[in-house]
């Protein structure tokens, strides 16, 4: 139980020194305008659901953090019962895929100047939902471990991509409200 605690703090002390470094490391002055909201929070947030693309988004954004919830929680099932794998693995595959999507971060990056930002979030919601439901074949195809790795190796991709564009997505919208109204409610 000490190991689990002294990991637990080792995991929460490096978590605080990464959440510096963009603090510290990005000029904010630089690339963005600094505005103020007139408008109390609750005022602020009722006006933000009356535009029905924040209300549509966020709705999309909910489901979508749900299935990667689901997929999180679960993993330890997928693994052991429909993969045939040992508990270990699971943790060594949800590493490797989370891996993998910080892998991607450059190359959606790079995608969302060609494509637009709505699209990439569709397909991945897509891609998602189709792989979501291709676990449950790992136990009639041949290979349950290769299936499960190639469903977590491609599962990298709409992680990345749902770990990237909503927040995008939302200051689309902040910024696009805010032209239209005057009121701007991005920060």
């Amino acid at each position: 139980m000490t190991a689990i605690r002294i990991c637990a703090g080792l995991f929460a002390f490096l978590g605080g020194l990464a959440m510096l470094v963009p603090i510290l490391a990005i000029d904010e002055s630089k690339y963005c305008d600094g505005n103020t909201c007139s408008e109390p929070v609750l005022g602020a947030m009722k006006s933000a659901f009356t535009n029905p693309d924040f209300r549509i988004f966020s709705l999309a954004n909910v489901a979508t953090f749900m299935a990667t919830f689901f997929l999180e929680t679960g993993a330890i099932y997928y693994v052991t019962m429909l993969m045939g794998m040992s508990e270990a693995t699971a943790s060594l595959i949800m590493i490797v895929m989370f891996g993998c999507s910080f892998a991607c971060y450059p190359f959606i990056v790079k995608l969302t100047r060609r494509i637009p930002k709505i699209n990439m979030q569709m397909f991945a919601m897509l891609l998602h939902g189709i792989l979501f439901a291709l676990i449950p074949l790992c136990t009639v195809l041949p290979d349950a471990a290769l299936t499960g790795w190639v469903i977590i190796l491609l599962l990298a991709i709409p992680t990345a991509i749902n770990s990237i564009l909503p927040t995008a997505i939302m200051a689309d919208i902040a910024k696009s409200d805010g032209n239209r109204t005057g009121s701007h409610k991005e920060g």
